[in-house]
């Protein structure tokens, strides 16, 4: 299981929304998804037996130049239990993902419409069935 630090991380990152531009808030957020991404993105790398990119920059060029293999970052992010058994609703697992290096490479420099850079964030956490129910199912 992935871990990530709880310290870095929080659901609410502005705690006064009023004292800050809404403009503000949303910077915070993005700069915190992007954070966190990186951190679950150490360890994906890791358990996927790649080379560690430690930085948003490094892993923003990756997208730039091998999609693919950028891409199998995200999936193995999206499907990280810490996702559904931390304390984010599905707007911030999207939101992290949405802020992640694939994504914004796919955005801005591969110019991808945002609309379909954003099917392919949903379709990251559309529910996958259970290989053995189906396996079961096919031999009943």
């Amino acid at each position: 299981m992935l871990i990530v630090n709880p310290q870095k991380v929080t659901v609410v990152p502005v705690p006064n929304l009023n004292a800050v531009s809404p403009d503000e808030a949303t910077e915070v957020y993005q700069q915190q998804y992007r954070e966190t991404y990186v951190e679950l993105a150490i360890q994906a790398q890791e358990s996927l037996g790649l080379p560690v990119l430690r930085t948003f920059g490094e892993l923003f060029k990756l997208g730039c130049t091998d999609p693919e293999l950028s891409s199998s970052i995200d999936q193995e992010i999206a499907h990280n239990p810490i996702l559904s058994d931390w304390p984010m609703q599905d707007q911030d697992c999207i939101g992290l993902i949405s802020q992640g290096p694939y994504v914004q490479s796919q955005i801005n420099f591969h110019g991808v419409p945002v609309q379909d850079v954003m099917q392919y964030v949903c379709d990251l956490f559309r529910e996958m069935p259970d290989t053995d129910a189906v396996l079961d199912d096919i031999a009943a």
